[in-house]
């Protein structure tokens, strides 16, 4: 298993928006727009990959400035589900802003109602009213690192 970031418009990069899409979008009849990924180039692309270089794991991390980071879309493949390996990529993602940037660092994300209690083992913590995103609930959930 490799962990990384990969460059926006790499073949890494499409593994990780074919995944997303067949975890995250296919199932409320979403597509990707355009637009939607042109905004993205600007954000960090985490990946876990298997011992064939195939995408198996994916999260954005979108800078909102230069201490406040949105975790974006995280999703494992299903056949990969329940090994630990969704835990070891933000265990990742953390170790990398950590080193990266001048703390503390501010994480923020919108869960989906079904993920809130992994992101709290996490160490995030609820904040405001759950809300419909997408057409789900989700909570906006925090964390603060080096403080």
């Amino acid at each position: 298993m490799k962990l990384g970031i990969v460059p926006y418009d790499s073949k890494s990069y499409w593994q990780a928006v074919y995944l997303r899409n067949e975890l995250l979008r296919k199932p409320l009849d979403m597509k990707f727009t355009q637009d939607e990924l042109d905004a993205e180039k600007n954000q960090f692309h985490f990946v876990v990959m298997d011992e064939n270089l195939e995408v198996i794991a994916t999260t954005l991390v979108k800078p909102l400035d230069n201490k406040k980071f949105k975790i974006r879309q995280v999703c494992v493949k299903e056949t990969e589900q329940g090994k630990g390996i969704g835990k070891k990529l933000y265990g990742f993602v953390e170790s990398y802003l950590y080193h990266e940037v001048t703390i503390p660092i501010h994480l923020e994300l919108n869960a989906r109602e079904s993920v809130i209690e992994y992101y709290e083992r996490l160490g995030f913590k609820q904040t405001g009213d759950r809300f419909i995103e997408i057409g789900i609930p989700h909570q906006k959930m925090i964390k603060v690192l080096g403080e």
